[in-house]
């Protein structure tokens, strides 16, 4: 494949070929972090469309073969641990240039956590919100719910009622990196 370009009177030509993206992602001690989705972007630092996802392997690395390029493509990555012990994280914009691999390691924060227990007649959403993000989940049968992937901060946590659409009360929470904030137990009453 090439792309012709012009260039005052005379046409130059671009050579589209691939290259590899690889790295290792570490927690902040520099622990290499195994199971980490990873997303590969096309188009710069805050939109692009997806080009592959990937895991990284036991040793913290991934690797992206055979990434099209013709040397001016932006690219960059989101980190994304799924089992929330972590803070989501995104590289910064990077070039890539054919045939010559590309190495882009990142650290990803420790997570705090805040989960519970919530008796209701109802399906309940809890969400967590503080300055900067939030998060929320759907409470289980069971009654539990676990909210990971917070950077530490102050967390105001509100429990609806889904039915009712209604908030049923909310509480304010510290979220420390790497360690579990768990909420008393609550029981939702439905609105006479």
């Amino acid at each position: 494949m090439t792309a012709l370009l012009a260039h005052s009177n005379r046409v130059a030509t671009r050579i589209v070929g691939t290259t590899t993206v690889t790295g290792t992602i570490y927690d902040p001690s520099g622990y290499p972090l195994a199971g980490i989705e990873i997303r590969l972007y096309d188009g710069g630092p805050a939109d692009g469309s997806l080009v592959e996802t990937t895991t990284t392997d036991d040793a913290g690395r991934y690797r992206f073969a055979k990434v099209l390029t013709d040397g001016t493509d932006h690219y960059r990555f989101e980190a994304d641990d799924l089992t929330g012990n972590h803070v989501y994280a995104c590289s910064g914009s990077f070039v890539t240039e054919a045939g010559v691999p590309t190495t882009q390691d990142l650290t990803m924060k420790a997570a705090g956590v805040i989960r519970g227990k919530v008796t209701s007649s109802h399906a309940v959403l809890v969400t967590a919100d503080s300055k900067t993000t939030g998060g929320e989940v759907t409470v289980s049968a069971n009654g539990t719910f676990r909210l990971g992937g917070l950077p530490a901060g102050t967390y105001i946590v509100n429990f609806v009622d889904l039915v009712e659409s209604q908030c049923k009360g909310q509480t304010t929470v510290k979220v420390v990196a790497g360690q579990t904030a768990t909420l008393k137990a609550r029981t939702l009453s439905k609105v006479a």
